[in-house]
C-alpha cells in the first residue's frame, strides 16, 4: 500500500508541474491553444527523453533536466518514495508559481481566446 501511495503521490506532483506550466503559459500569452500545446508538448518531450535515456549518455544528461526523470528513475512502485524526487518536483512547482504571478498582472485574459 505504501508503494502505491508513493507512486500516486509522485505522479500527482508530476501532473502539478505540467499543470503549472500550462498556468504560466496561459498567464503569459492568454491563448488557450498555445497553452494546451505547450503543456502537452513538454509532457511528451519529457516522457520521450526519459524513454530514450538508456540508449545514450547524451540522453541521460538531458533527462536530468526533465520532470519525468524524477518520477520514473526512482521507480516508486518498487522502492517506495524517494524524497529527493519530491523536493525537486516541489521546487519546480514553486518556481513555476512564482513565475506565473507577474504574468497575471500584465496579461488581460479577457482580450484573448
Amino acid at each position: 500500500m505504501r508503494r502505491f501511495a508513493a507512486t500516486s503521490f509522485l505522479f500527482a506532483l508530476l501532473g502539478i508541474v505540467f499543470g503549472l506550466v500550462a498556468l504560466l503559459v496561459g498567464a503569459a500569452t492568454g491563448r488557450s491553444r498555445i497553452t494546451i500545446w505547450t503543456a502537452v508538448g513538454l509532457a511528451l518531450l519529457s516522457h520521450l527523453g526519459e524513454a530514450f535515456r538508456p540508449l545514450s549518455e547524451n540522453f541521460a544528461d538531458l533527462a536530468r533536466w526533465l520532470p519525468n526523470h524524477y518520477y520514473l528513475t526512482t521507480d516508486p512502485s518498487l522502492t517506495g518514495l524517494h524524497w529527493g524526487s519530491v523536493v525537486v518536483l516541489t521546487v519546480i512547482s514553486a518556481v513555476l508559481i512564482v513565475l506565473s504571478l507577474p504574468a497575471f498582472t500584465w496579461c488581460d485574459l479577457r482580450e484573448h481566446d
